[in-house]
């Protein structure tokens, strides 16, 4: 009996074959180790893919689980995932993979944080010194007690 053996070759492309025959493209999504500026983007969710015992090298189970991920984020709305973990190798399996990434999408521009010009704690520390500076100017509190209170708060930085 004479067997046929023939090879199964799976391209990966950056777009994604749906059951209706549309494609998903995922060129735009970034795969980094960086996470965003969190003013521009927001955190989604985290998600993770797995490769197990098969005739894949480590390498091509990572482009899969990278292409899956890619996917997964697209269909979340999202533009960037962050490798948080991308183990190779379990027990007997060195082709095996395990892929755990952080989901960001792009915040609206309703939804950007600006920075704040002064923070509470700065503008507290002004009005203190204000105050301290009032008190000393209608005499009420004395040169000295004005500069040891001045000191301490000026610690406080």
């Amino acid at each position: 009996m004479k067997y046929l053996i023939i090879p199964i070759v799976f391209f990966s492309s950056c777009h994604a074959q749906r059951p209706d025959n549309t494609t998903i493209d995922v060129s735009n999504v970034l795969i980094t180790n960086t996470a965003p500026d969190p003013k521009s983007h927001e955190f989604v969710e985290e998600i993770d893919c797995e490769r197990k015992f098969n005739l894949n090298s480590p390498k091509e189970n990572i482009l899969e689980c990278r292409y899956e991920m890619k996917l997964r984020a697209k269909v979340l709305k999202s533009d960037v995932v962050v490798m948080i973990t991308e183990k190779i190798g379990s027990g007997k399996c060195s082709s095996c993979v395990n892929l755990i990434g952080n989901v960001y999408k792009k915040r609206t521009a309703d939804q950007t944080i600006e920075p704040k010009s002064k923070t509470d704690a700065q503008i507290s520390i002004e009005a203190r010194l204000k105050k301290l500076g009032e008190l000393k100017e209608q005499g009420l509190i004395s040169e000295e007690e004005y500069n040891s209170k001045r000191s301490a708060i000026i610690e406080n930085l």
